[in-house]
């Protein structure tokens, strides 16, 4: 094999490990965790599952103790992050 061949076929696997490494780090930006790994922070807001239905909730504060609030007041039991809002500019306006 040619050296020019040599190099970009390791161009490629290496461009192949990059892409199959992002892959990875995407797929587990949207996967369900469990709630106790959640950031109790008051105002954090997730996208929350439980008793099967997926919602919004918000992290509460009373007298110190923290909690997931959400409408109807299903207790989630798996989360994972909202997206960031869209900008403005890609709104279509």
């Amino acid at each position: 094999m040619s050296d020019d061949i040599s190099e970009a076929l390791a161009l490629a696997n290496a461009e192949r490990d990059a892409a199959e490494a992002e892959i990875d780090r995407l797929r587990s930006l949207i996967e369900w965790r469990p709630i106790k790994t959640a950031e109790k922070t008051p105002g954090n807001r997730i996208l929350c599952f439980g008793e099967d239905t997926i919602f919004e909730a918000e992290c509460d504060s009373d007298d110190g103790e923290r909690y997931w609030c959400s409408i109807g007041g299903i207790m989630p039991t798996h989360w994972m992050p909202l997206p960031d809002p869209p900008n403005a500019q890609d709104s279509g306006r």
